[in-house]
């Protein structure tokens, strides 16, 4: 809101230097009010992207299995990864053992670096890693690369579709080999046997 001034005619420098300083100030106190209702939110649910191993060789699969921690329980979500499609070729995923009930969104086919699911249970959940979805990579090219968690906004089931941002953690960066040479191809050696006469 901006500042609203007045003058009586005369040249009252000091009350209006005293508003424009009570402005900011009065802004910077209601900043510090919300930042409870912010910050009391993190850490309710933790996302976590767990990969199968630190290291692989091009050619080889990945997999990374997506699990949510909740103190509370939870009905929907929207969550978006970004991998380097440099690095991994998306094959498929998998929904086996999920604690999803529907899927609204689920990522198939080829991708380019984005993956969004988007879903919801018709049991609420709460507890330790829970399995969402399980995502399998082919390693393409050498070098290390990271499955990072750009949106993870999930939905309470309080009756209020209260919606809360997750804390989100990724386990394994994954560094990727070149393939191993393969091993030289045996000498076959031609011998000539004389016998002594």
């Amino acid at each position: 809101m901006f500042p609203f001034f007045y003058t009586d005619g005369k040249n009252n420098k000091n009350t209006m230097n005293k508003k424009i300083f009570f402005v900011p100030i009065a802004a910077f106190l209601l900043l510090l009010a919300s930042l409870p209702a912010v910050f009391g939110q993190l850490g309710r649910v933790v996302l976590t992207v767990d990969v199968s191993a630190p290291q692989a060789e091009i050619g080889s699969e990945i997999t990374a299995r997506v699990l949510v921690s909740s103190q509370e329980p939870v009905n929907a979500f929207d969550i978006i990864l970004k991998y380097p499609a440099e690095r991994f070729e998306f094959l498929r995923a998998s929904t086996a053992d999920s604690i999803v009930s529907v899927w609204q969104s689920l990522p198939a086919g080829k991708q380019n670096g984005d993956l969004r699911f988007v879903g919801g249970m018709f049991q609420p959940f709460s507890g330790e890693n829970g399995r969402m979805i399980v995502l399998i990579f082919r390693a393409k090219t050498a070098g290390d690369a990271e499955i990072v968690v750009a949106k993870a906004e999930f939905t309470l089931a309080d009756g209020k579709g209260t919606v809360i941002l997750a804390e989100a953690r990724t386990e394994n960066a994954v560094t990727i080999w070149p393939e191993p040479p393969f091993p030289p191809a045996p000498q076959i050696v031609e011998a000539v046997l004389t016998k002594d006469p």
